[in-house]
């Protein structure tokens, strides 16, 4: 529902604003861009308060290409194309008194962080332009459709015991990455253009909103000393707020 939104806002402001300006002649329409953003969203059943198990919020760095497709008086039109890297930093806590026949100072944690995988995305946005006295503020939506590396489903199990002990606690995970390898974000932004002599920089502040989620995940704690077998689910939704910035060249000059 969100997507059908966001592409019929699009529709209709490039019918409805068909008249090409000059914005930008002076600039390159393709630009480099990079970026940080921070991925939110875990959520896990909840686990007495002698277990953890959960995905951790992180941090990933983008970057690609925009090309301007369209300019009119008051709206810009750009497609692009950006890869970022996607990280699993799994954190699980099992304290001492859950684990068979040992002492109170004995205890499993654990924060486990993967190589990652990447994600390839194809943005496509609609910029509301708005003048002012040193560049042009940016009002944007648009979406994005993208790929994964890496999806499917990843059984993890993991056996804890102390050294005089002859029984295993088990922790058995089975998550997926994703259902396909495709998905597809919505996203809002505010930034600016600020020109330069020899280049034009534009910063972008924005939200971005999964349409699904990032992880999705089921698990088992089994052979617990205190607790009966404890199973749950986690998952990550994957919402990213951050920041990017990108870099128009300028043209030369014709004799």
């Amino acid at each position: 529902m969100k997507t059908n939104i966001l592409i019929g806002f699009l529709l209709v402001s490039f019918l409805t604003y068909s008249q090409t300006t000059s914005l930008f002649n002076d600039y390159h329409k393709l630009s480099f861009q990079f970026g940080l953003s921070r991925y939110t969203g875990s959520e896990t059943t909840a686990l007495p308060n002698t277990l953890t198990y959960k995905l951790n919020n992180f941090s990933s760095p983008h970057f690609g290409f925009y090309y301007d497709i369209l300019q009119t008086k008051k709206f810009n039109f750009k497609v692009g194309i950006s890869a970022l890297l996607i990280r699993e930093i799994v954190e699980f806590r099992i304290d001492a008194n859950e684990i068979p026949n040992v002492n109170e100072d004995f205890g499993y944690t654990i924060e486990y962080i993967t190589d990652g995988s990447w994600r390839f995305n194809l943005p496509i946005v609609t910029e509301y332009l708005i003048n002012t006295s040193f560049g042009k503020i940016s009002v944007n939506g648009g979406a994005i459709i993208g790929c994964n590396q890496e999806f499917g489903e990843t059984e993890t199990e993991y056996h804890i015991k102390a050294p005089q002990n002859q029984e295993f606690t088990t922790l058995n995970s089975i998550y997926s990455r994703s259902s396909s390898p495709w998905y597809a974000n919505a996203q809002f932004g505010v930034g600016m253009y600020f020109p330069f002599e020899k280049w034009m920089l534009r910063t972008n502040v924005y939200y971005n909103v999964a349409l699904q989620d990032l992880y999705n995940s089921e698990f088992t704690f089994s052979n617990l000393a205190q607790s009966p077998d404890t199973s749950g689910n986690f998952s990550f939704r994957g919402d990213s707020f951050g920041m990017e910035l990108s870099i128009y060249l300028k043209k030369k000059k014709k004799d």
